[in-house]
């Protein structure tokens, strides 16, 4: 069963993530808790832990998740390529996964090669628009959909 694990926000661009147990999500602001997220392709982004191990075990480093900078963490889902344009429901809230999201530079200066191994299988997540305003929290079960018809 997949699940999320961890939210992850920032107050400043380019400051520390913090974490929180529960968020308000929406299509104005993304995750509503420090900075706002103008409505986009790239609202929200979602990091599968198995991956990131993944990423960490291929460098023989262990990191906290936050390192990666993304905003929300689900174990129980591998990410791929079949999850463009699919639906993620986190408890009320859907969101559409629009891509895979690339690392920034900032992650060769958490260790160098992070970057690279976070560039490839989808290890650094997906980037998701959010569909319809809800309320998430740790713990809130996770499943995947198709595309939901906006017409």
């Amino acid at each position: 069963m997949a699940v999320l694990c961890a939210i992850g926000f920032k107050h400043l661009k380019g400051g520390p993530i913090f974490e929180a147990d529960k968020a308000k999500v929406t299509k104005a602001e993304g995750v509503n808790l420090g900075l706002p997220r103008k409505p986009s392709n790239r609202q929200v982004t979602i990091l599968s832990l198995e991956q990131w191990l993944e990423a960490c075990s291929a460098l023989n480093i262990t990191l906290p998740w936050f390192t990666r900078r993304a905003n929300l963490l689900v174990s129980g889902i591998e990410f791929n390529a079949g999850h463009i344009g699919k639906v993620i429901n986190i408890g009320d809230l859907q969101l559409l996964v629009t891509g895979e999201t690339e690392p920034c530079y900032k992650m060769d200066w958490v260790h160098p090669g992070l970057s690279a191994a976070l560039n490839c299988y989808f290890r650094a997540g997906v980037t998701c628009k959010v569909i319809n305003n809800a309320n998430i929290e740790v713990g809130n079960a996770i499943h995947i959909t198709e595309q939901l018809s906006l017409f």
